[in-house]
């Protein structure tokens, strides 16, 4: 977890934020590591669950810079009037996210973003929603590899190849290609078992195959 988290709030502090939201905070893992590096930061710290929050508030409860408030995404957060503002939304499913960045209330236009599923249908929402992949990553923490990306509303619609939405538009370039090709081999165990593939089902299994059997007979 200290990789992952790390790496999520590296992304962050890379844009010197002021304010950052951090939206399903859980444990509030990030708030902890970025108040090491700047006290002056102001963190909104957001979960559903009440009792997640009483707990991370007796830990923080004595830095008038990092808030607490309970809520279903954006549904019951402040804009505070603070700038240059990101979010971060890590941790939850791909569909999650996508519920919580297309709320009416949402407004922020940058986020750092972690899915633990569904990335594929994650990436295509952005790309017919005009949200820019402006950066995305790979981290392997223990056995498990999670992706991260950082996305920028767009002002005009910027839509993706179907290869570019399933093999991520900066991922295509990422430098470890044994930590590239473990991470398709996951994807590709999602959607081989499916017994009524859908076109876009056919179509990614397509897609993850060839690209691993490049790899593999490079």
């Amino acid at each position: 977890m200290k990789k992952r988290i790390s790496t999520i709030a590296n992304l962050v502090q890379s844009f010197n934020p002021k304010l950052v939201y951090d939206i399903g905070c859980d444990h509030s893992y990030l708030t902890s590591y970025l108040i090491k590096t700047n006290q002056n930061l102001t963190i909104v710290n957001s979960d559903i669950s009440k009792n997640a929050l009483l707990s991370n508030y007796q830990k923080f409860k004595n830095n008038n810079n990092i808030h607490f408030f309970v809520s279903d995404g954006f549904n019951n957060l402040p804009e505070l009037n603070i700038n240059p503002k990101i979010g971060v939304i890590a941790g939850l499913g791909g569909l999650k996210i996508i519920n919580i960045i297309s709320q009416k209330e949402n407004f922020i236009n940058r986020f750092v973003i972690q899915p633990q599923s569904n990335l594929i249908e994650l990436r295509s929402f952005l790309s017919l929603n005009s949200w820019d992949i402006v950066n995305e990553t790979l981290v392997q923490d223990r056995e498990f590899i999670y992706p991260i990306l950082v996305i920028e509303k767009l002002k005009k619609p910027f839509k993706l190849t179907k290869e570019l939405v399933i093999l991520g538009p900066k991922l295509i370039n990422f430098k470890d290609k044994h930590c590239l090709m473990k991470h398709y081999q996951c994807l590709l165990r999602v959607y081989q078992p499916k017994q009524k593939p859908s076109l876009m089902d056919l179509k990614i299994i397509e897609t993850l195959n060839k690209i691993i059997t490049s790899y593999e007979s490079s």
